[in-house]
């Protein structure tokens, strides 16, 4: 990413020395990418002829709630799986939809050797009222702006290729006031027509709070880590300080950015 900053591309990625036994492995690996290749005449008679420009994408972050090896959250009863949570692959191998499904088998039998200890539980019915409150006061609303309009205003903020990809602090300071501004004076204007509405307009007004945990997360961590945290102004690795955990929490209505040490003497490098 920073040798296409400073103009040293295109970057090419060559796999044209692959032998054919090579090629037709990574057919039943990878099929999907692999017939993407042959569609646009990369692949040909189990070979690469020709270079495939390399494209930046947005960093991946695995975020979600902190949860511990019985995948519960500090919040008795809650449970997190899948892309709820950071740990959905870290015991499986893999992301995605077998790290769901990993995930999912452990939390879903943690909580319910949960409820059977537990016994019935009563609703705080003063809780549940201020949540539907909450999430239905969008349809009592009768002007406002649309999930689409604070959708693009936050992409607008975060996705620029110097603020994702490319990190600096005084850059992502400020993206972090522009995502600020959204949710003081465009959240609380949302508006939903119907059900459907409602759904994209919670689901918008979560992804606010997101992009200001992000933002808070990034400007926070004081170093470049993998192909999650890539700082133009601290372009090293630093284990010495930052080989920790970055959460977010709430205090006081306020989001407060905080370290973990990961416990290295339980997970020893291999």
């Amino acid at each position: 990413a920073m040798e296409v900053r400073q103009g040293n591309a295109p970057i090419y990625l060559d796999m044209t020395h692959f032998t054919p036994e090579v090629v037709r492995r990574l057919k039943r690996v990878i099929p999907l990418p692999m017939m993407m290749y042959e569609r646009a005449g990369l692949v040909k008679d189990d070979r690469f002829v020709d270079k495939i420009e390399w494209m930046n994408y947005a960093p991946v972050q695995r975020g979600g709630a902190m949860t511990n090896s019985r995948f519960e959250t500090c919040l008795p009863g809650l449970y997190a799986c899948g892309d709820a949570t950071p740990w959905a692959g870290a015991e499986g191998g893999a992301a995605a939809l077998p790290g769901a499904a990993n995930s999912g088998s452990k939390a879903g039998t943690s909580a319910a050797e949960f409820a059977r200890e537990i016994g019935k539980a009563q609703a705080d019915e003063e809780q549940v009222q201020y949540f539907r409150e909450q999430a239905f006061q969008l349809m009592e609303r009768r002007n406002g702006i649309e999930p689409d309009h604070l959708l693009l205003a936050v992409q607008e903020a975060i996705m620029p290729y110097d603020v994702l990809t490319l990190r600096e602090e005084g850059r992502m300071k400020k993206a972090l006031a522009e995502i600020e501004d959204i949710r003081d004076n465009l959240a609380p204007i949302l508006c939903a027509y119907d059900p459907h509405y409602l759904r994209m307009a919670l689901e918008a007004r979560n992804l606010v709070t997101f992009a200001e945990m992000q933002l808070r997360s990034s400007i926070f961590r004081k170093e470049s880590r993998g192909g999650t945290c890539l700082r133009e102004d601290y372009p090293y690795r630093d284990n010495e300080n930052w080989l920790k955990w970055v959460s977010v929490k709430e205090e006081s209505s306020e989001m407060k950015v905080f370290t973990q040490d990961i416990p290295i003497d339980r997970y020893p490098i291999k």
